[in-house]
C-alpha cells in the first residue's frame, strides 16, 4: 500500500532527460515543440532539469490561452529596428487600427521576441477580428514592416507558440483585457 506522501507513478510520464543534457532552453525550444516536451499529464518536478522548468510557465500560459476563440496568428517584423518600448507602441497602434477597421474591440496576446542578430519581432494571436481578412491585418502593419497573418487553427498550436519564451528573463509579453471579462 502506498503512503499518503508517495505519488502514484502511473500518473506521470517520464521524459528521457539524457537527450536534453547538453542543450540550453533555447536549443530545446528550437528542436522540440513545447507540447512534445511537456505532455498533458504532469511530470514529477524531481525529473525536471532547471532548463525544462523554464517550460512550465509557457505551457500554462498556452493552456490558458487555448480556452478562448482566436481568429488570427500574426508574425510582425520591422523595417527599421525598434527598441522594445517602440515595438510595444507600434503594436498598440496596430491594434487600434484593427479595432477601427473591425468596428469593435479586439483582444490579443502578444510576445516581443529578440531573435538572432538581436532582431526584434512580435508574435501575436488576435480575437474578435473575424470581420477582417488576413490581408487587412497585414495592410494595417505595413507602415512599420512586414506582417505574416494567417487564420488561427487550434490544432496548429499558435496559442502555445506565442508563449514559448515567456519564462526567460528578457521576455516581453502582454495580454489584453477583453475576453477574460466573460469568464
Amino acid at each position: 500500500m502506498r503512503s499518503a506522501h508517495q505519488p502514484d507513478k502511473r500518473k506521470f510520464r517520464r521524459i528521457d532527460m539524457d537527450r536534453f543534457a547538453d542543450m540550453s532552453p533555447g536549443e530545446i525550444l528550437g528542436h522540440y515543440q513545447v507540447a512534445d516536451l511537456l505532455p498533458h499529464d504532469w511530470i514529477r518536478p524531481e525529473d525536471l532539469s532547471a532548463e525544462l522548468e523554464l517550460l512550465r510557465l509557457p505551457r500554462e500560459w498556452g493552456y490558458w490561452l487555448s480556452q478562448f476563440k482566436w481568429d488570427y496568428f500574426a508574425s510582425l517584423t520591422f523595417a527599421k529596428e525598434p527598441t522594445v518600448p517602440n515595438a510595444r507602441r507600434q503594436f498598440s497602434r496596430w491594434i487600434r487600427r484593427l479595432e477601427q477597421r473591425a468596428g469593435c474591440g479586439v483582444y490579443w496576446f502578444a510576445a516581443i521576441e529578440v531573435g538572432v542578430n538581436e532582431r526584434v519581432h512580435i508574435h501575436a494571436i488576435v480575437g474578435s477580428a473575424f470581420r477582417l481578412f488576413p490581408s487587412e491585418l497585414e495592410d494595417a502593419w505595413r507602415s512599420w514592416g512586414l506582417a505574416d497573418v494567417s487564420r488561427f487553427h487550434r490544432e496548429e498550436g499558435a496559442d502555445y507558440y506565442v508563449t514559448k519564451f515567456v519564462a526567460l528573463p528578457n521576455a516581453y509579453y502582454d495580454v489584453s483585457a477583453y475576453p477574460w471579462k466573460e469568464l
